[in-house]
């Protein structure tokens, strides 16, 4: 039996990037976690370009894509961010993560259907801690396009997981009143009143 060299290995497995090692990944994953502080600074040029950094050191890291969309978002390159996204959906399609924060590219890029589809494919992963964040925005995009009937389901179950979550509660609130149900979008504002006065 031939036994392959392992950097063959590796061109056959990974044709475009080679094999990355143990090192080289964890240089990648603290430039994500430096890139990530500068980014809930506010340093979003700092950001981009540690997070670029990032995916040149370990181009199959999901984070550092994922991040780097999210930071290129901040700066209005929405070109480049849907790029980025798209690099990490290649690399993990059914990240509830990564489809939540490319879903709230497609909502500012005014694309709530798109936002409808990356948000149900981010439902089906179950590993994610916090549903109540994907419901809520898949209401949201649902309300926009007009599926009010999807939206109130959704959003209601938002607010069964996290009752104090106050934009799943205006959100709705706009879901009901558009489908018709005025009681319950009164009550649900109210919520919103009750639970964060300064927000209302």
């Amino acid at each position: 039996m031939r036994i392959l060299p392992l950097s063959l290995i590796c061109l056959l497995a990974f044709p475009t990037s080679g094999c990355i090692s143990a090192k080289r990944q964890e240089r990648a994953q603290a430039r994500v976690e430096l890139g990530v502080a500068y980014l809930r600074e506010g340093t979003s040029e700092l950001a981009i370009a540690t997070l670029r950094e990032a995916t040149e050191l370990d181009p199959r890291n999901v984070d550092a894509w994922d991040r780097l969309g999210l930071a290129l978002m901040s700066r209005g390159a929405h070109e480049e961010s849907e790029q980025a996204f798209e690099r990490a959906l290649r690399l993990a399609p059914d990240s509830a993560a990564v489809n939540l924060d490319y879903s709230y590219l497609l909502l500012n890029l005014d694309r709530p259907e798109d936002a409808v589809v990356a948000l149900t494919r981010a439902l089906g992963d179950l590993t994610y801690r916090n549903p109540a964040r994907i419901l809520n925005n898949l209401g949201y995009a649902e309300f926009i396009v007009g599926q009010y009937g999807s939206a109130v389901a959704h959003l209601s179950e938002a607010v069964v997981r996290s009752s104090n979550y106050c934009d799943a509660w205006y959100n709705l609130g706009l879901a009901q009143e558009a489908h018709g149900s005025n009681t319950d979008a009164i009550e649900s504002f109210d919520r919103v009143v009750m639970l964060c006065p300064e927000q209302a």
